[in-house]
């Protein structure tokens, strides 16, 4: 049995938005589900670990790291982790 390690609610969602890796290659990317710390994201191409990523849905952005990507069937399931909001 697999252990679900987010202290958060997901939210499965659907959408499109634009995956931007550490190499500035932009790639789309299917929304899989969603929670306040981090995103899970449906891709063609496999992401390394730790790969600095930036996420753009066309209305909001956000930056963070790949945490892990998982094969599914003819993709990969690509969790990132959002970086903490910044302190004003």
């Amino acid at each position: 049995m697999i252990q679900d390690r987010r202290s958060e609610e997901r939210i499965r969602s659907k959408g499109l938005v634009m995956l931007t890796a550490g190499d500035h290659h932009q790639l789309p990317a299917e929304v899989y589900d969603i929670s306040r710390s981090g995103i899970s994201l449906l891709v063609e191409h496999p992401f390394s670990p730790g790969t600095r990523v930036h996420v753009d849905t066309g209305h909001l952005a956000a930056e963070g790291v790949v945490a892990r990507c998982d094969p599914r069937g003819n993709q990969h399931c690509v969790g990132i982790q959002f970086d903490p909001p910044a302190v004003a």
